[in-house]
């Protein structure tokens, strides 16, 4: 027999490393091309619980997207469990969902002030899982487009974004523009639609929502300046009245005493008349700008009112969405 040829060990190797990177490149491949075969195998024994198929409908899911939502075995949890899976880093700031460890966490949150905030949290929470099946190069694809609408919408989404690490903006910007921007490039668009029958209507959810929050913000701001003003008139217009006040008592006090003495009265009748005339002419019109500036005080005390009743209803909003908020169970 002739000898038989055995492989180096640095060829072994190479050989080794080269079968390793062919079967994770395979594996990856596979992982975003099959996904759906996947999902659908896992589903095929699940049953979603009453609460997820009422927000799965609502959503009005595709196929694929209902497939994904499912397959993330959604659950809606009081703030106990859900703060369990979904941790904040910052106690003030509410986390309405999470998508981790290949699953969908949705809080149960209690508001008939805010209809629809589930259903909208559950659609961006899909995406995130929609987006971690996308092979590399088609999230490349997107991300050209995700930019560019972001540059559009930066007045409402980079107070958003700049909360998140730089590996993790465009996952973010994909749930965040899929639910809440409408009128989006037909890449966008053709996207979307793999997930939802009906995206404007996502993003109706999240405009329902948010606009109760908006509106108070806008409120706020509008009753501040108001405030501002009104402090700013109240200020000069006090300090105007107390100098006139003081001023026209100094006169009386000179004018009476001269009214004492009779002097006044005996030189020139004609002249104290209309000084006295003159002083009583004064005090009436001291006297409305006194009325005038109560009801000014009373103005400003109003919006004083309003600013800090709309303060404690976002607090209580703000609490409503905020799971570390929540009342403890005793």
């Amino acid at each position: 027999m002739p000898p038989t040829k055995t492989l180096s060990k640095s060829r072994r190797f190479f050989r080794f490393l080269l079968t390793l990177t062919i079967v994770t490149v395979l594996a990856y491949i596979g992982g975003s091309y099959f996904s759906p075969i996947f999902d659908h195998f896992k589903n095929l024994d699940y049953t979603p619980p009453a609460n997820i198929e009422k927000i799965m409908q609502r959503v009005n899911f595709t196929e694929r997207g209902q497939a994904i939502f499912k397959a993330s075995r959604p659950a809606l949890e009081e703030s106990a469990a859900f703060n369990q899976h979904c941790k904040s880093h910052n106690p003030d700031t509410p986390v309405l969902g999470c998508y981790t460890n290949q699953r969908v966490y949705l809080y149960n949150i209690k508001s008939d002030e805010l209809p629809n905030i589930v259903e909208s949290t559950a659609a961006h929470e899909t995406l995130h899982a929609a987006w971690s099946r996308l092979p590399i190069w088609e999230q490349l694809r997107l991300s050209d487009e995700l930019k560019k609408v972001y540059e559009a919408h930066k007045d409402v989404l980079a107070a958003e974004i700049s909360n998140y690490p730089d590996d993790f903006v465009l996952d973010e910007l994909h749930s965040r523009i899929g639910t809440e921007i409408a009128d989006l490039p037909p890449i966008l668009e053709q996207h979307y639609a793999k997930y939802f029958k009906d995206q404007d209507a996502v993003v109706a959810f999240y405009n329902s929502y948010s606009e109760p929050f908006l509106a108070l913000s806008q409120q706020i701001k509008t009753l501040t300046k108001q405030i501002v003003d009104q402090k700013r008139s109240l200020d000069q217009n006090t300090s105007t009245y107390y100098a006139n006040l003081q001023n026209l008592n100094q006169r009386i006090d000179e004018f009476n005493r001269c009214a004492t003495s009779e002097t006044c009265v005996s030189q020139n009748p004609t002249q104290f008349q209309r000084q006295h005339d003159q002083l009583v002419a004064e005090q009436l019109e001291l006297t409305a700008d006194f009325n005038s500036l109560n009801a000014e005080i009373q103005t400003y005390n109003q919006l004083v009112n309003s600013y800090n009743q709309n303060i404690l209803h976002s607090k209580t909003l703000e609490r409503a969405v905020n799971s570390n908020k929540a009342p403890k169970n005793i």
